[in-house]
């Protein structure tokens, strides 16, 4: 949430662990927020990887543009739809910032996902209405 006044951010919400229901494929949406600071203003790239606990590269986003300002400041938010998860685990978004010709990792943001699998309820047979005669 941004202060109208200030310009301040405020973080509502904040992922660690997302709990899926099993057999449950549309995703979710969320946002991964982003702060940069430099030395001097200037206009580099970056983009947003997604891995598992392994360290292998599952995804990555397309290239985003950040803007440092003269005071070395900037900050941007991705918005992520239907995201897709693998399976349960321990996963990774990373942040590259690009550096010249290189990409630098310059955040690791884990997350871990958990499947809930449905609970049986076993059926409770009707009861049977017996009559006294």
């Amino acid at each position: 949430m941004v202060d109208s006044q200030t310009g301040k951010v405020s973080l509502v919400d904040l992922i660690e662990q997302i709990d899926l229901k099993a057999n449950d494929e549309s995703g979710i949406d969320f946002e991964i927020f982003t702060s940069w600071f430099s030395e001097a203003p200037e206009t580099s790239k970056y983009k947003i990887m997604f891995s598992n606990a392994q360290g292998d590269e599952l995804s990555a986003s397309e290239e985003y543009t950040v803007e440092f300002k003269a005071e070395g400041f900037a900050r941007s938010g991705i918005a992520i739809n239907k995201f897709a998860w693998p399976d349960k685990g321990r996963y990774y978004f990373s942040v590259a910032l690009l550096k010249g010709e290189a990409w630098e990792n310059v955040a690791r943001i884990p997350v871990l996902i958990t499947i809930k699998e449905p609970q049986n309820i076993e059926a409770t047979p009707p009861s049977q209405n017996v009559q006294a005669n």
